[in-house]
């Protein structure tokens, strides 16, 4: 998929863990929906990304045409990929993938079948000077780990890796070096290496839920000079970034408010939000992005704390 940009920065707006159930579940989803118009209109990103857990309800059909209708009504392009909940409770991942594929506003493939998983793709960026400034990894990080009975969360398939690193070289040797995110809902275990051993922006208010296989993802990561960051979500009051061996490791922020307000949990006084990533254009070959929160209460947040390793 190709998204041709002609200005100097290229603005992304991360939605994570909106949980929505019916639309029509009172106050905690309309604060949802306020919570993504309110960014949307004041931030005016260029894509809005789902990283997972869009949809947690027995109708999710009904929801998620409720959502890209909202998303129509703002004429905002926007991009999702599943999380463990999206296909968990009402209509299975083939048939939420018809709706995604039939909504001119929604970016999605379904990507090679014989890889693991829903939705495996690639979104490429290009400038107006017709040259590939970006490529977005977009991919399927599963739900639970059925592996040996080892138990815990999903772990990216070693087809997915192997897709990864052939996707990445094919379309470097074709348009050249360039810089590359990856979205995806479930942490990968460095964010724990990260956590403990480096100085990360932001808070850990809960444990970090990654797999506890590693199966080399971040390791193919590095072996591509351009792979500058990745964006989580699945752990709602998590919102930290981190660089580990030049690679950004980035949570979102929480954005649903459902049951208690919170998206099925939460604490108090860590308000809901949208990440924002502004990627550079510029004339070189391998471009950077800054990132900062945009919070229910119409405040940006560009300085988070400062948290220090736990570990040397």
């Amino acid at each position: 998929m190709d998204i041709t940009h002609h200005g100097d920065s290229f603005l992304i707006m991360q939605v994570a863990d909106a949980h929505l159930d019916f639309l029509n579940d009172g106050p905690p989803e309309e604060h949802t929906l306020k919570l993504i118009s309110d960014a949307i209109d004041t931030q005016k990103p260029d894509l809005v990304i789902s990283t997972g857990d869009l949809l947690s309800s027995q109708v999710s059909e009904h929801t998620l045409r409720g959502f890209c209708e909202f998303m129509a009504e703002k004429k905002q392009r926007w991009a999702f990929v599943f999380g463990n909940h999206d296909a968990e409770y009402g209509a299975p991942a083939p048939m939420l993938e018809q709706i995604l594929l039939n909504d001119p506003w929604c970016i999605y493939e379904h990507g090679d079948p014989s890889i693991k998983g829903y939705g495996n793709y690639v979104i490429n960026i290009w400038d107006k000077n017709d040259m590939v400034k970006w490529t977005l990894y977009m991919m399927d990080s599963g739900a639970g780990n059925k592996t040996r009975n080892i138990g815990g969360w999903d772990y990216m398939d070693h087809t997915q890796v192997y897709w990864y690193a052939k996707t990445r070289d094919t379309i470097n040797a074709r348009y050249g070096p360039h810089s590359s995110l990856f979205f995806f809902h479930i942490p990968l275990p460095e964010y724990h290496e990260v956590w403990n051993t480096k100085t990360c922006l932001g808070s850990k208010n809960e444990s970090i839920c990654a797999p506890k296989i590693n199966s080399g993802l971040f390791t193919a990561m590095l072996e591509d000079g351009g792979a500058k960051g990745v964006f989580v979500g699945h752990d709602h009051t998590n919102d930290f970034v981190g660089e580990l061996y030049g690679v950004r490791l980035c949570y979102g922020r929480g954005t649903g408010f459902r049951h208690n307000g919170r998206g099925g949990y939460g604490k108090e006084g860590f308000l809901h939000g949208v990440r924002m990533i502004k990627l550079g254009m510029g004339p070189e070959k391998r471009n950077d992005f800054t990132t900062y929160l945009y919070l229910e209460d119409g405040t940006v947040e560009t300085e988070p704390v400062v948290h220090e390793p736990e570990q040397a």
